[in-house]
């Protein structure tokens, strides 16, 4: 589906996409917002091990495009994309902030990559990470709820490429790279133990479930197990 055309001349465009989690399954879904049906335009994967394994789908295909990992003792995590690889490299500044070398945005004379670079900055509910070319426009921004469950954030694309969907899969691949890095990092667990505590949710409650008392199930549900995990992480209470 083509873009719509913008509202008036010099305006520039904007596309904003929803980003839910679901915890049991510790995969990201994002949809698009603008469109009345909001179509799932990608599904990211949260693997369980020693370091942080993303696998970012394109649907509705289910296509592989790209992975990342984030490493425990270091604070620059790599990806891929298309088969290109990148590292997410931590810059020492005043200010958090990271940069990439960016394809989708290529120069379009040289034709070679542009640095990118992510600036983060948080308030009480949320958390922002916004993404400036080299002249300092923004052209996209990841806003990161803190105490969300479910829907925990909304990317903003904004500028000429707004619509471009090798844009928009290298922010989603980058900007979810960082979320989840930092994500791991406000909760003070290793990074494998937030994948080990959710995959033994359904041990847990399939053994719960076993134990009723005046025929009430003791189950807490999906949304106690998420509440428990937060808490003990230090998110919550």
């Amino acid at each position: 589906m083509p873009p719509p055309a913008p509202h008036g001349a010099g305006m520039p465009q904007s596309r904003t996409l929803s980003v839910d989690l679901s915890w049991r399954k510790r995969t990201f879904h994002i949809t698009d917002t603008d469109q009345a049906n909001q179509p799932e335009l990608y599904s990211i994967h949260c693997h369980s091990n020693s370091d942080r394994t993303l696998s970012i789908y394109s649907m509705p295909a289910n296509q592989l495009i790209g992975t990342s990992t984030i490493y425990s003792g270091n604070s620059s995590p790599d990806y891929e994309l298309y088969g290109f690889k990148g590292i997410i490299r931590a810059e020492k500044h005043l200010r958090t902030s990271y940069s990439f070398p960016s394809w989708a945005y290529a120069n379009p004379t040289t034709r070679m990559p542009v640095q990118m670079t992510w600036i983060s900055q948080g308030g009480l509910k949320t958390w922002d990470f916004v993404c400036v070319n080299e002249r300092q426009d923004t052209v996209a921004k990841f806003t990161a709820n803190m105490w969300a469950m479910k829907n925990v954030g909304m990317i903003e694309m904004l500028g000429p490429k707004a619509f471009d969907r090798t844009a928009c899969d290298e922010i989603v691949v980058v900007g979810l790279t960082l979320y989840y890095g930092w994500l791991m990092r406000i909760s003070g667990l290793p990074l494998g133990s937030v994948g080990s505590a959710l995959s033994s949710t359904d041990k847990r409650k399939k053994k719960e479930k076993k134990c009723k008392e005046n025929g009430t199930a003791e189950s807490l549900g999906e949304m106690g197990d998420v509440i428990g995990i937060l808490n003990d992480a230090g998110l919550i209470g």
